[in-house]
């Protein structure tokens, strides 16, 4: 899927509502494409924030919080009873340049989508600048021949450094 044809309208304060239509990346479903989920737009600080709105805490299956340890190179399966919910991540990079979440893996591993944050080093004026990344991978979400692929959406994303990535990802179906 991709975003596209985006609407905005002021909060009043400082803010923006924004939301977007997606086009199904399968070109036989009947339907034609959703609308996303809303979220709020403000900056602070100088940085662009990006929040969903209140009204969507309610709209999803809970899940209870776990701590993960995870070592390298060793994948940590996580069962859902569902296939639409609120996935709140609090991820502390620690020394790893990367860490993935695959999202609606298939029983046999095959499809899947997969947002994936990673952490870089730049030099900028002789200093060294760590950088956070955030990408979405659908490449692999269907092994169906009708269903069409996209390029990864990768963006930067703001982390002071040695502070853990907090992420919040609505999967719905």
């Amino acid at each position: 899927s991709s975003l596209q044809a985006p609407c905005a309208y002021l909060d009043g304060e400082d803010g923006v509502y924004l939301i977007f239509n997606t086009k199904d990346a399968n070109n036989t479903l009947v339907r034609k494409g959703a609308m996303t989920l809303m979220i709020h737009c403000t900056l602070e600080n100088g940085e662009l924030m990006f929040r969903p709105v209140d009204g969507v805490k309610n709209l999803y299956d809970k899940e209870e919080k776990k701590e993960l340890s995870l070592a390298a190179f060793a994948p940590q399966a996580m069962k859902t009873r569902s296939n639409a919910f609120d996935l709140s991540l609090s991820i502390d990079m620690g020394y790893a340049r990367s860490v993935v979440t695959k999202l609606l893996a298939s029983d046999d591993g095959r499809e899947f989508v997969s947002v994936t944050v990673y952490r870089s080093v730049a030099f900028r004026g002789g200093n060294l600048m760590p950088k956070t990344f955030l990408s979405v991978d659908t490449t692999y979400n269907s092994l169906s021949p009708d269903a069409q692929g996209r390029m990864p959406e990768v963006c930067e994303i703001p982390c002071e450094d040695g502070k853990p990535v907090e992420l919040r990802i609505f999967v719905d179906k």
